[in-house]
């Protein structure tokens, strides 16, 4: 009988603390650098997605006075006499209304109509991630190029063209923007019946030329 052979046990190698340690700190130090990437990208993509769902507003906005009377749209009947109307604005109602001068949109850029006419319920203004102003001027020319740039230098007839400008600000906490008044005939206030730019707030802002259609 063969005497049993006892086989010398194997020694097996583990990692050490130190070694453990080092890892998880390369780990980490990683992990730290990847995380401050994560608010510049956040907030790119949500800057992305408010132009956007901004863009469709405007869009929304914009085909609606397409479909308009243009005397409506330009309020003709209460148009200065005088002058040729450039130095005059006002803000445009939403259609079918006599008082609603600022227009909500929700996340998805749907409209928001309060239930009761002029007043938004407590649902409805938590649901308010977007809020509109639409300046009208009832009487512009078209923009003519320089010297030397390839386009025809094209006049509208008086009070057939009109500029359309859409303000779109992102506001969920329904804070109260500013407004550029004075007086209305005044030609150096062009930004007049528009928001006054707030810190914390994006103001989107989009033009469109009208045109009278004979």
């Amino acid at each position: 009988m063969r005497p049993s052979v006892i086989s010398p046990p194997r020694s097996s190698r583990a990692f050490s603390l130190v070694e453990v340690a080092l890892s998880i700190g390369i780990i980490a130090f990683a992990f730290v650098a990847l995380l401050s990437l994560l608010p510049a990208g956040l907030t790119t993509f949500r800057r992305a997605l408010d132009t956007s769902i901004c863009t469709q507003i405007s869009q929304r906005i914009v085909s609606e006075a397409q479909l308009s009377d243009f005397d409506v749209l330009t309020d003709r009947t209460k148009l200065p006499a005088s002058g040729n109307g450039q130095e005059y604005s006002f803000r445009m109602r939403r259609p079918g209304t006599d008082d609603v001068l600022i227009r909500y949109f929700d996340e998805q850029g749907n409209e928001i109509v309060p239930s009761i006419p002029g007043k938004l319920s407590a649902d409805e203004n938590a649901r308010v991630i977007y809020a509109v102003n639409v300046r009208i001027i009832p009487r512009v020319n078209l923009p003519t190029g320089s010297a030397g740039f390839p386009i025809a230098r094209a006049k509208a007839e008086p009070g057939n063209l009109a500029q359309i400008t859409v303000q779109i600000a992102r506001n969920p906490s329904g804070m109260e923007l500013p407004l550029n008044d004075g007086d209305p005939d005044d030609p150096k206030k062009p930004e007049r019946n528009l928001w006054k730019p707030k810190g914390g707030i994006d103001i989107f802002t989009y033009s469109a030329y009208l045109g009278k259609n004979q």
